[in-house]
């Protein structure tokens, strides 16, 4: 379900109506939606949902954490959102494969990525707070990592633990 660019702010209200009435929705686009404390809470009614596109919205670090309550969540994209400053909430989606964190500058860390094992694709890129890819050795099956302005980054050695790496 695509509802980017809606053009009016997309209410509590409406999101419960689309949560009640369409429960198993699998892929949700909500780009450019601004987001609510009410609204990211709701997305956990979503039980089969796998791919969550929350991309240059308002969510911060709070919305995160109800958003990572979706434990069927395997794809998620949020860059663009400065109001996210820690992946924390991420340690509870063991499920995730793709993660796109681009232009959340506040982000330090990729820590809370070691509870992924199954990450494939990481997009960290604009992350200038980063300074160590050492949690991505936890993440074997990772064939595509973009920390492209990172400066903090120093060194690459980590990735030798993810054989897929394209």
């Amino acid at each position: 379900l695509d509802l980017s660019d809606l053009g009016v702010p997309l209410s509590a209200k409406a999101m419960k109506e689309i949560v009640t009435n369409w429960p198993n929705i699998m892929d949700l686009n909500l780009n450019t939606i601004p987001m609510t404390q009410e609204i990211a809470d709701l997305l956990k009614e979503f039980k089969d949902l796998r791919h969550l596109n929350l991309s240059w919205t308002s969510m911060n670090n709070a919305m995160l954490a109800a958003v990572a309550k979706c434990v069927t969540l395997q794809s998620l994209d949020c860059r663009g959102c400065k109001g996210i400053t820690s992946l924390e909430p991420l340690k509870s989606c063991p499920l995730l494969q793709s993660l796109d964190c681009s232009c959340c500058g506040g982000i330090t860390s990729l820590e809370p990525l070691k509870s992924c094992p199954l990450l494939q694709t990481l997009n960290c890129s604009s992350c200038g707070g980063i300074t160590s890819l050492e949690p991505l050795e936890s993440c074997p099956l990772l064939q595509s990592l973009n920390c492209r302005s990172c400066e903090g980054i120093t060194s690459l050695e980590p990735l030798k633990s993810c054989p897929l790496l394209q």
